[in-house]
């Protein structure tokens, strides 16, 4: 085989290989498309949380802002109902309620695969610059 048909074969590979390990990836995540959310600022604690709700309104998530800093939250688990939990510092309750106010779609995305990369998001890509 000649060098240039050696190179578009490797080419090939590289790339089946790496759409494989997308789709992997992708499989490790629940996604949940958000419809609506209910906020609740607790008395004397600190504490806030956000609760999420799919299409057809069930609940399907909770983050929970705590006055800690990042490194001292627990991470996120889905509970025996199959309840999302994810824990946020206070400081970022801002920052979600923001995406939650003026971004769509948003979806959650709970992480099966090993670390903590369960998140809120929006769905979808978007521009740069469009101007919010």
């Amino acid at each position: 085989m000649n060098t240039y048909k050696q190179l578009s074969m490797r080419a090939i590979l590289v790339i089946a290989l790496a759409m494989l390990m997308n789709s992997a990836m992708a499989a490790d995540y629940e996604t949940h498309k958000i419809e609506t959310y209910n906020y609740a600022q607790f008395s004397s604690t600190g504490k806030s949380s956000i609760d999420l709700y799919d299409y057809d309104n069930n609940q399907v998530g909770i983050l929970i802002f705590l006055p800690v800093e990042a490194a001292a939250l627990p991470h996120a688990y889905q509970d025996s109902q199959g309840l999302s939990r994810l824990y946020y510092p206070s400081s970022s309750l801002a920052s979600v309620v923001d995406l939650l106010r003026n971004e769509s779609p948003i979806v959650l995305r709970f992480w099966n695969g090993s670390g903590n990369n369960s998140h809120i998001g929006t769905a979808k890509r978007e521009l740069v610059g469009e101007g919010e």
